[in-house]
């Protein structure tokens, strides 16, 4: 996914990148293959934490996602 994306923007878990303790985040949490809703996202040097509208008070790296078109 775009590490700029906008609050709206539709991306899909794929669950694969990053760093293991990440994945095992994010797959607590989502399922691969399914699109979410970007609410708001924070751009570092390293990496870019993306909050999901479905899933409140939860970040998750970037990596793991890829825009819907």
């Amino acid at each position: 996914m775009g590490i700029y994306a906008e609050k709206g923007t539709r991306v899909k878990f794929t669950g694969k990148n990053g760093y293991e303790h990440d994945k095992e985040h994010a797959n607590k949490y989502l399922k691969v293959g399914e699109t979410y809703t970007v609410e708001n996202n924070y751009v570092s040097g390293w990496h870019t934490d993306v909050w999901l509208k479905e899933v409140p008070n939860e970040k998750f790296n970037s990596v793991h996602f890829k825009d819907v078109e």
